[in-house]
């Protein structure tokens, strides 16, 4: 499909089982926040945008691979091996909790507790007209698309903008080839 094919009528998105919280839309693409803190995309990923690791296009939103915190990593790691050791569901429960992956780590059951819902939470996101923006609940910058006018790629996997590390980002902003955090 073509930008032009995909933007000209209006798309309904079947079979999405989150409550959403904002979306962004960029020249070709759109991404999505949930209420969970988890990001979707969809549409073209030409340069990148959707985050999906290739250049296909979506007509059907998909959760984004955000990247995991060391500390997240690191309990997740001993998640794992504590799982192997067979720990109580219990003792999952406080690592879950440690973790922050639900507002309410409090409601979680224990048939609930599997590895997709260990991510990283995503409190704001941006559409630029080729890349999506995403701040983390810590602060962190995640970008993904082509963020570089002067680069014939972008980025096809969301990527911690390092030169940003030691602030601790609210909001961003994103307009055609331009973005603020």
């Amino acid at each position: 499909k073509s930008k032009k094919d995909f933007f000209s009528k209006p798309v309904l998105q079947k079979k999405l089982h989150y409550s959403m919280e904002d979306v962004a839309i960029g020249d070709s693409h759109v991404v999505l926040l949930t209420r969970s803190g988890k990001v979707l995309t969809f549409g073209s990923s030409e340069c990148g945008q959707l985050g999906t690791g290739d250049y296909k296009f979506v007509d059907t939103a998909v959760v984004v691979d955000i990247p995991l915190s060391k500390e997240k990593k690191k309990l997740l790691m001993n998640q794992k091996k504590k799982e192997k050791e067979g720990v109580s569901s219990l003792s999952q429960k406080k690592i879950y909790q440690k973790l922050g992956t639900r507002r309410n780590a409090k409601k979680i059951s224990q048939s609930s507790l599997l590895d997709s819902e260990i991510f990283t939470v995503v409190k704001s996101i941006a559409a630029g007209k080729s890349c999506s923006i995403a701040i983390t609940e810590q602060g962190k910058t995640i970008v993904w698309g082509k963020v570089d006018s002067n680069s014939s790629e972008g980025l096809l996997k969301p990527t911690v903008i390092r030169a940003l590390d030691k602030i601790s980002v609210e909001q961003v902003a994103a307009c055609g080839n331009h973005m603020m955090a």
